[in-house]
């Protein structure tokens, strides 16, 4: 067994299971938010739109946590990071309950 597959960074570099997983789902969501950005369906750009967020958040927080115990900068940098899309993903949340519920489009309730 080679060093690198010991160290779970796949056969010559390429990606573990695991991240090669998150791609292909990250890819999948991606044509379909892009399929329903064409055909303009609010509905379900507002119930999809958190999800991508999240999923974005939970990625850089697995970065984040694979950095713990290494340079701090960089520990900042992607705590900041996953912090950044949390904050968008409840923003993404309380959005779609305006929409979906309310019936009001918050980009023209705020001025």
């Amino acid at each position: 067994m080679t060093e690198s597959l010991k160290r779970g960074k796949g056969v010559m570099g390429m990606c573990t299971k695991k991240s090669c997983a998150f791609v292909v789902i990250a890819v999948l969501y991606g044509l379909v938010y892009l399929t329903v950005v064409i055909d303009k369906n609010s509905v379900w750009e507002n119930i999809l739109s958190p999800i991508g967020s999240f999923m974005a958040f939970c990625y850089l927080i697995e970065t984040y946590l694979t950095h713990l115990g290494k340079k701090k900068k960089m520990q900042q940098l992607w705590l900041i990071l996953a912090l950044g899309c949390f904050f968008w993903t409840i923003s993404d949340v309380f959005w779609g309950i305006y929409a979906l519920f309310f019936g009001l489009t918050p980009s023209n309730s705020v001025w």
